[in-house]
C-alpha cells in the first residue's frame, strides 16, 4: 500500500471519528507532514484522495476544509463505509445502514 493510501485512511478516520468537525479548517500540508513524519507529495496525494470522495474541499487560499460529506458523499465513500463498516464494529452492515448514522452524522456511542 502506497504512503499517500495510508495517510488518506488516517485522514479519513479522523473526519469519520469526528476529531476533524464539519466546516473546519484542517491542519496545513506542511504541518501534517511533519506530524506524520512524510513527504508533502504524499500528503498532498492523501488530501486529494479525500477531496475527490467529497469529504473535503479547499477554498482558493488553498485552506483545506471538511464538507458536510452526508449531502454530497461519493460512491467511492460509501464503498469504503461498508468495507470497512466503520470502525471495523461487530454491527452488520445493514444495521449501521439501518441506524441512520449516516445521515445524522454521530459517531457510535461509545466510541
Amino acid at each position: 500500500m502506497k504512503l499517500s493510501e495510508k495517510l488518506a485512511g488516517r485522514f479519513r478516520e479522523k473526519i469519520l471519528e469526528n476529531q476533524w468537525k464539519l466546516g473546519e479548517r484542517i491542519p496545513p500540508e506542511r504541518d501534517l507532514a511533519e506530524e506524520y513524519r512524510a513527504g508533502r507529495p504524499a500528503v498532498r496525494e492523501a488530501l486529494g484522495q479525500l477531496i475527490l470522495q467529497g469529504l473535503l474541499k479547499t477554498s482558493p487560499q488553498s485552506c483545506s476544509y471538511v464538507t458536510d460529506f452526508r449531502n454530497e458523499t461519493s460512491l467511492e465513500l460509501l464503498y469504503y463505509l461498508i468495507e470497512n463498516n466503520y470502525r471495523r464494529t461487530t454491527k452488520p452492515t445493514h444495521e449501521f445502514w439501518n441506524s441512520g448514522k449516516i445521515y445524522n452524522w454521530e459517531p457510535w456511542e461509545g466510541a
